[in-house]
């Protein structure tokens, strides 16, 4: 659940890119400031998670939309990007 709600702003963000009028900065402001809502609206469990034993998934669901936004993100841009 929490990697699909994360999801949906690479999606969201893949159809601004093709609508060409949002810069890469903007899609990395845009892009950021989702990804702190979806802390902000599940941080019950990202509170609870430390304490549980199981709870490990839910940081490496975060850590691994991290690393696949920022790798997709610098691919896909020019120098500015970089």
């Amino acid at each position: 659940m929490l990697y699909a709600d994360l999801e949906r702003g690479h999606r969201l963000e893949e159809e601004r890119r093709a609508q060409g009028v949002y810069s890469a900065r903007e899609l990395l402001r845009i892009a950021t400031a989702e990804a702190a809502d979806h802390v902000e609206r599940f941080v019950a469990v990202y509170r609870h998670a430390p304490a549980d034993p199981a709870g490990s998934g839910v940081y490496e669901a975060l850590v691994r939309h991290f690393t696949d936004y920022a790798l997709a993100f610098m691919a896909r841009g020019g120098p500015e990007t970089r």
